[in-house]
């Protein structure tokens, strides 16, 4: 196909993208309390039973724009499949028949493992860490004051979200290693 065509075909991939993604983001938004509350339960299982605790924001705009870093982050997961079934459906016309279908099982397993790690972080890590960091926290010393955890919701969101992230990523270097063996930039025995 000439170059304006696949420039003309970009575009309204790129558009559909945009759409999904604002369309998912406005509804993660819409449930952004109750993903906030699935990724704070993690943290307000590791405090000690019978504790009343909260978590605080200190800026008037911060809880808002937090939700709202909240919605763009599940919109992206939720709006994934759909942008990488575009990526693939824009390349699919440059590949051979073989190609196309060995890249099926990549992308199928790309998301899964960035699932995989996400829960990963979410059930194992999550707990662990969270109680090890609320460690910390130590009554009045000696007419000294107690340290005591007062968790800001971005803070806190921000550091779930990237943990989550970073996670969710690193468990695609299977992916990627393969990818790498397959095109021949590295051999299987590295």
């Amino acid at each position: 196909a000439p170059l304006l065509a696949h420039i003309e075909e970009l575009r309204t991939r790129l558009i559909r993208c945009l759409l999904v993604f604002f369309a998912a983001t406005a509804l993660c938004y819409f449930f952004a309390p109750q993903i906030y509350a699935f990724l704070v339960a993690p943290l307000a299982h590791a405090f000690p039973e019978g504790e009343a605790r909260r978590m605080i924001f200190t800026n008037l705009t911060e809880a808002f724009f937090t939700y709202l870093r909240l919605a763009v982050f599940a919109g992206f997961i939720v709006s994934f499949p759909f942008l990488a079934g575009q990526l693939y459906r824009f390349m699919a016309p440059g590949l051979h028949k073989h190609e196309k279908r060995a890249m099926v099982p990549y992308l199928v397993a790309a998301p899964a493992l960035f699932i995989t790690g996400a829960a990963f972080v979410y059930y194992l890590i999550f707990p662990a860490a969270w109680r090890f960091f609320l460690g910390f926290e130590t009554g009045a010393l000696d007419g000294g004051l107690p340290i005591q955890l007062e968790a800001k919701v971005s803070d806190y969101l921000s550091l779930s979200m990237h943990l989550i992230l970073a996670f969710g990523l690193s468990f695609q270097l299977p992916v990627v290693l393969v990818l790498l063996v397959r095109t021949g930039m590295i051999d299987l025995q590295t």
